[in-house]
């Protein structure tokens, strides 16, 4: 059961998933069409934010191991607060790159020190569980904020859209305010004092030099890459192009992967504590690895619509519920690896590893499914599940050993 303060930390949280999801379905359509910018500026405008995301994520997760990951979660949501604040009021394609800067940033900070600011509020004993629920409240939050902004963009107002944004630009404020707020009855780990941690030569390199920790950064970034960036990006382009399903039938499957994760993740978080993170994250592998079967099979059946549609609903209950068994596991396991005073820095690597996955993982995607096909997507999905199997069992040791065993 959840605390009081636990609770109090997800309803904000789920009203910045909320504001966050109002935006989805219109932001690249606003920056195209209503600021009369290209396609690509539109791209660039991504890639600009998820390069400032890569850029401040190793800085942002050794201040947290310095100083205080709490103090930060103000600066991050001004900075996002900036960023799209202005992007209803400003014209011109470099002022509304300019924008991405701010908020490329902000959210950079934001999932660097993340997993410290949750571990500072209450502790590790309950980080799983609240991992657990935040996946739970993201997904329906999202869902939710979807279709109010989908609702607004509707009435084609300016107003509505200037609304949308200054809406979620307050929620990343609300969010933090309310984190600052917690924080003074924290009961969770004690903040580090000013001049801990580790050396910068421990702290910089050092993290991707630890040999237990790689097996979970590959693991981190193929998950995303080839994983939960393809929700989407990949996939829908994938289900249509290939077998045809119509655009109904792929949002049912899109809204079909929320609801399962929704239902399952109680479930699912059992299983993780029964199991532990390294075999819960080998199950979610393996149920991937079977989806992307269905995936395959969905493109290659000479069957009748409604059946490769069936299978197209298969394939996204077994991507769901890798999905939910993924969430408890991988940042808490990041927050075991980690040797004492240097967790911002082992879960900003994590952040790090995040935004260089949503880049290229589409990207590369995307590139193999219009220049080679849809059969070549769904076995470049495969092998590179494949690749994220192999690397479980060195996870699994690293799991089950102290972070002073080895660092060399």
């Amino acid at each position: 059961m959840a605390s009081k303060n636990q609770l109090r930390y997800l309803g904000t949280y789920s009203v910045s998933m909320f504001g966050t999801g109002l935006m989805y379905p219109v932001h690249a359509l606003y920056i195209s069409q209503y600021h009369h910018q290209s396609i690509s500026i539109v791209g660039f405008y991504y890639a600009v934010a998820a390069l400032c995301s890569v850029l401040i994520a190793m800085p942002a997760g050794r201040y947290s191991d310095l100083h205080s990951p709490i103090r930060l979660m103000l600066p991050s949501a001004a900075l996002q607060f900036l960023g799209l604040a202005f992007v209803p009021v400003l014209a011109g394609s470099w002022l509304v790159l300019c924008c991405a800067v701010p908020f490329g940033l902000g959210t950079g900070i934001f999932f660097a020190v993340q997993t410290p600011t949750i571990t500072a509020l209450f502790g590790t004993e309950t980080l799983r569980e609240l991992f657990a629920r935040q996946y739970q409240v993201m997904n329906i939050a999202l869902g939710l904020g979807a279709v109010a902004g989908t609702l607004l963009a509707s009435t084609r107002s300016g107003s509505a859209y200037v609304a949308i944004y200054i809406a979620n630009a307050l929620t990343y404020l609300l969010h933090a305010a309310n984190i600052r707020n917690l924080s003074r009855t924290a009961v969770g780990a004690p903040a580090p004092q000013p001049g801990g941690g580790r050396p910068d030569s421990a702290g910089r390199l050092g993290v991707f030099q630890d040999r237990r920790f790689l097996p979970l950064i590959v693991v981190q970034f193929i998950v995303i890459a080839f994983g939960m960036a393809q929700l989407e990006a990949g996939f829908p382009v994938a289900l249509r192009v290939g077998p045809h399903l119509s655009l109904t039938e792929i949002g049912v499957c899109i809204a079909l992967n929320s609801v399962v994760c929704v239902v399952v993740q109680p479930t699912s978080l059992r299983l993780v504590k029964a199991w532990g993170a390294s075999r819960a994250i080998t199950a979610a592998v393996a149920a991937w690895i079977l989806a992307i079967a269905f995936g395959l099979a969905a493109y290659l059946a000479s069957a009748p619509g409604a059946v490769i549609f069936l299978i197209a609903i298969a394939f996204t209950g077994l991507f769901a519920w890798g999905e939910t068994l993924l969430a408890p596991a991988l940042q808490p396991l990041a927050v075991t690896l980690a040797p004492e005073g240097m967790m911002g820095r082992y879960t900003a690597a994590l952040s790090l590893v995040t935004s260089l996955g949503i880049t290229i993982g589409p990207a590369i995607a995307l590139t193999i499914l219009g220049q080679l096909g849809s059969a070549s997507y769904w076995i470049l999905l495969a092998a590179a599940y494949a690749v994220a199997a192999a690397a479980i069992p060195a996870l699994a040791r690293s799991e089950h050993r102290t972070p002073q065993e080895t660092t060399a």
